[in-house]
């Protein structure tokens, strides 16, 4: 049971931290970004004060290599000259120059290793970097637009489902409103006198209650008979 709990325990505190981190991703993303950038600084520094060292180492073995140059020259005239003192001095400077120069060599040598790693790494970790600053970007434009999207679109749809019930149905209630009005004036024409005696002239039966056209020519055509025949 101690075991069950404790396992318990445990899954909700991982789920409690993976909620939290789900939730606070974005923030999170942004802090890891700035120190990714912070440490990449770092190394560009560390880049420039190796290039500075190794400018440096190069240009203290020119000096030596001056020197030497120059006393080897010397030495040599000592030596024309029968000076072995001052050739044994030279010889010993020489030996101390070229132990000199070759310490610098292999520091410059060092310096070149580590700015050519330097820099490699560099520009793998600020590649990585402008990948993750782009998906930064689509994750945060994701982040805005489902926000609009949770304001603008509604969460409950019941709403517009009535409000479109109730438009239906007053639609339902105008249609049979204006279904029984003209059903009504038909009764009430067909219950009119006058309308029933238009109905029977229509068909031929007494006279006609409205003149027609040919009437009222052929009226027309007999009058101008009768006042040609005066």
């Amino acid at each position: 049971m101690f075991k069950m709990l404790a396992t318990l325990i445990r899954g909700n505190a991982a789920d409690a931290t993976e909620a939290f981190a789900a939730q606070n991703a974005l923030p999170l993303l942004r802090q890891q970004l700035r120190e990714a950038c912070a440490e990449i600084e770092a190394a560009k520094h560390a880049i420039a004060l190796a290039m500075a060292g190794h400018k440096q180492e190069a240009e203290r073995a020119e000096r030596l290599k001056a020197q030497r140059d120059d006393l080897e020259i010397r030495a040599l005239a000592a030596l024309e000259a029968k000076e072995e003192a001052l050739a044994q001095e030279a010889a010993q400077s020489i030996a101390h120059l070229d132990d000199e120069i070759t310490a610098c060599e292999k520091i410059i040598a060092r310096y070149d290793d580590e700015i050519t790693t330097l820099r490699s790494r560099v520009r793998e970790a600020q590649s990585r970097i402008n990948n993750l600053k782009r998906g930064q970007r689509v994750a945060t434009a994701n982040a805005v637009t489902q926000k609009l999207q949770t304001k603008v679109a509604p969460q409950n749809t019941s709403s517009l489902e009535e409000a479109e019930s109730t438009l239906a149905a007053l639609e339902e209630r105008q249609r049979t409103a204006d279904l029984t009005r003209e059903a009504r004036r038909e009764l009430e024409m067909e219950a009119n006198p006058s309308t029933i005696a238009k109905r029977m002239a229509d068909k031929g039966l007494g006279t006609p209650v409205n003149s027609s056209a040919d009437d009222v020519l052929a009226r027309l055509q007999a009058k101008a008979k009768t006042t040609k025949a005066k």
